[in-house]
């Protein structure tokens, strides 16, 4: 991810998220495919667009790459916010702003049936340097809309997975949906 600037708005700048594509294997290509379609349906709706999901401007497609063109989140990642403080602690009123903005995102990707997947806290974002208000999802790398039939790929990051997909495959579980995003974000 990089920044850049842009010649039509007078230099406002942005985060270009670049794939090169002509070295991803064919199930990275279909993970690519699947991010760019989540994009798509999340940003198709713009003018009610959360403000708790990264917005995506444009997708420029080359004959090797493809470049995400996305909002410039100025305040890091919410692993970078808890490194930054000088207390271990979060205060309840922290953890109260955290849970509203990442419920409300989550919502909003759950009612257009979308599973994030790979809810952690790297992946949340601030817009503004300690803002939590500004806090927002990011990296939908592993999202998906998710099938009638449920999902049945394991994906994600190994200590915020949920019971669904470390069991996958068992008696128990055969497949999951949106509600493992919310284990996620349980153990953020």
């Amino acid at each position: 991810v990089v920044q850049c600037r842009s010649k039509e708005h007078y230099g406002r700048t942005y985060a270009a998220k670049i794939i090169s594509t002509n070295r991803l294997a064919r199930r990275m290509m279909n993970m690519l495919q699947y991010e760019l379609q989540v994009l798509k349906k999340l940003n198709c709706e713009a003018h009610i667009l959360s403000p708790g999901i990264v917005q995506t401007f444009h997708v420029y497609e080359s004959a090797d790459r493809t470049y995400i063109v996305m909002e410039q989140m100025m305040g890091g990642t919410l692993t970078q916010w808890r490194a930054q403080r000088e207390s271990d602690s979060v205060t309840e009123l922290e953890t109260r702003m955290i849970c509203k903005r990442l419920f409300e995102a989550l919502h909003f990707c759950h009612e257009r049936n979308i599973a994030h997947r790979d809810i952690k806290l790297s992946n949340l974002l601030l817009a503004r340097p300690n803002d939590l208000s500004s806090l927002k999802i990011g990296d939908f790398g592993f999202a998906k809309v998710v099938p009638p039939t449920g999902l049945r790929t394991r994906c994600g990051t190994p200590h915020f997975l949920p019971p669904e997909i470390v069991l996958l495959g068992s008696e128990l579980y055969k497949s999951y949906d949106t509600k493992c995003d919310i284990w996620s974000a349980g153990v953020v």
